[in-house]
């Protein structure tokens, strides 16, 4: 039996679900307002006897108790594992125990170092910095919810301290508290610094940003080094005092900087986070994507309109456009997957978000609520920086925003932003049309990367609770080599088996490599499955054949699932209820319906 088999069996989803959620008895079954999304009439179901959930409504969602801690928590796969474990009392492979112990000890030396830079700041040596503090307008109760703190400048009492604990000298470089200097020493890698910790959405303490106090002194800002637990990519700072006002509000302002972040949070704007940087990342953007559908981006005065910041902005566009992998936010034929809507706030002439902030309120929020949208902010910063009025640069502005009008997937909004591009530059559409027809000619496409077999090392134990269809699936998937034109197919709902999504999103997210290296726990079970399904021997076209009819009997699993559930509730259910569903019933009838008039037509 597998830990997740342990885990379910030690469960029951109806209770689980009571903690979130207050449910109504419905039959046999158990309804409440879905959680997930704002509405009237419940349409979010627990299902007792098959230990599922699911939302009849808007977002159409459902699974098994991983996907609700999953869904809740924000959390990926193995972060729901390491929970439930701990709340059921299953104890994790050992493989996974000696990770979870890693990841302890060095969330531990953070804390223990962020109790050390606290007691620092507020000691003597900290005394020019609390008045630096005070000149800033940051008063004690900011400093103490944000754990800000002060470094000593003598390269040893927190090493010290430290060791006599009884930490190793490897953990503090592993945590990225020391580092080795040419002699072989340790040396302390924050020295003489305004400390602010990065925390986690738990609240755990994943590394540090260091403020230097000498204006003459580089770098400005110095951050933990990458470590198991600490990536400046994957992480706002600020995500765990904003996010429950986030998903509250529908509505993230993400800024650069940490004090910007700090400022706003005193002054009550409590749905603020920092990128710690221009350029948003993928990982920071599916997080985004799964909290909010309103997202204004707050840009320093300096940045607003340079070259450096449109491809920063460019990059951040084209992010927000991809498919969230995300098992929190999949997408589905019940429901559109919009992505969000962004939108650019600036500040005035050399000023940040912490200056106005200080200043005024309502001056910041007057800038907040002009906020402009995304795609017209950056027309317009192209056309302020290379011309609009001739025919040239009304060429070149069409040729930079094209690859940005063709990144967004919904027809509608496209249609928007063609129509704005064209009054701003004022030309007739069948003119724009053919310009951009042009310009998208003139874009580089990728050549395919070579097929090639994913090699996987095999696991020592036989994984026996998988899916034999879903493996199959992931098994041509992972070696055609035009999988990406699956990616929009294969949706992770179909899949029932956690570890497969977990394989999937990998896939999806081009990092199926990472699956060479799983060294223990479920996933490698799975991947070790999946390997061994045996797939005879087949040219591109049959491989792509085969693909597609694995996927569409997925998505018939699916769909009659979904049948199932529905006749379980509605056998209980009122007929009012019942209408107020019948657009979702009507769509999944209809979709049951084509497949199979196609699978006749394809016999």
């Amino acid at each position: 039996m597998t830990q997740i088999s342990d885990i379910k069996d030690k469960v029951d989803l109806v209770e689980y679900v009571s903690k979130h959620v207050t449910l109504q008895k419905s039959g046999q079954n158990f309804k409440a307002n879905c959680p997930f999304h704002q509405e009237k009439t419940p349409s979010f179901y627990v299902f007792p006897d098959k230990q599922t959930w699911r939302c009849f409504g808007a977002c159409a969602d459902g699974g098994d108790v991983f996907n609700f801690v999953m869904k809740t928590q924000n959390f990926e796969f193995p972060e729901a594992l390491r929970q439930l474990a701990e709340e059921t009392g299953v104890v994790l492979r050992a493989g996974d125990k000696e990770k979870e112990e890693i990841s302890a000890t060095l969330k531990s030396i953070n804390e223990l170092a962020r109790e050390f830079f606290t007691e620092s700041l507020l000691g003597p040596q900290g005394k020019s910095v609390m008045e630096y503090l005070s000149d800033r307008n940051i008063d004690g109760d900011t400093i103490e919810s944000f754990g800000l703190g002060y470094s000593l400048n003598d390269n040893r009492t927190l090493t010290k301290k430290l060791l006599e604990i009884g930490h190793k000298d490897e953990d503090l470089i592993s945590a990225g508290i020391c580092r080795r200097n040419d002699s072989g020493q340790l040396s302390e890698v924050f020295r003489g610094r305004l400390m602010i910790p990065i925390r986690m959405r738990n609240g755990d303490t994943a590394g540090f940003g260091a403020r230097t106090l000498d204006n003459n002194r580089q770098p400005k800002y110095l951050n933990s080094p990458q470590t198991p637990i600490f990536d400046k990519s994957r992480i706002l700072y600020g995500i765990d005092k904003a996010y429950r006002t986030i998903r509250k509000d529908n509505s993230v302002v993400v800024v650069e900087g940490y004090m910007d972040a700090i400022r706003a949070h005193k002054h009550g704007y409590s749905n603020v986070v920092a990128s710690m940087g221009t350029a948003l990342t993928t990982y920071q953007v599916d997080q985004i994507k799964v909290m909010a559908e309103n997202v204004i981006m707050a840009l320093d005065s300096d940045a607003a309109g340079q070259q450096a910041t449109v491809r920063n902005l460019d990059s951040s566009w084209k992010v927000f456009q991809n498919p969230t992998p995300s098992r929190r936010k999949s997408s589905n034929i019940f429901k559109s997957n919009k992505n969000p809507i962004i939108k650019i706030a600036c500040m005035p002439s050399g000023e940040d978000p912490d200056d106005v902030i200080n200043r005024s309120s309502e001056e910041w929020d007057k800038i907040v609520n002009e906020a402009k949208p995304m795609f017209s902010f950056l027309m317009e910063s192209l056309g302020d920086m290379h011309g609009k009025d001739d025919p040239r640069s009304k060429t070149q502005l069409v040729e930079s925003l094209a690859p940005i009008i063709f990144s967004v997937s919904d027809p509608i909004e496209q249609e928007g932003y063609v129509a704005t591009l064209r009054d701003y530059i004022d030309v007739k559409e069948s003119t724009l049309m053919a310009a951009l027809r042009n310009a998208r000619e003139k874009q580089v496409t990728r050549s395919p990367r070579n097929q090639r077999e994913v090699e996987i090392a095999t696991a020592g134990d036989n994984y026996v609770v998988n899916d034999p269809l879903e493996a199959f699936c992931l098994k041509i998937l992972l070696n055609v080599s035009n999988k990406k034109a699956y990616f929009e197919l294969a949706k992770e709902e179909y899949f029932t088996v956690p570890e497969n999504k977990t394989v999937l999103n990998l896939i999806k997210e081009d990092r199926e490599q990472e699956l060479t290296k799983v060294e223990s726990g479920d996933v490698l079970n799975a991947v070790s499955y999946i390997n061994s399904q045996n797939i005879p021997p087949m040219n591109i076209p049959d491989q792509n054949q085969a693909l597609k009819q694995a996927i569409q009997r997925l998505e018939d699993r699916y769909l009659k699932n979904i049948k199932s559930e529905e006749e379980l509730r509605f056998s209980q259910e009122s007929f009012e209820d019942f209408d107020s569903q019948s657009e979702s019933i009507l769509k999944t009838n209809e979709r049951i319906k084509y497949n199979q008039t196609r699978n006749l037509n394809e016999i």
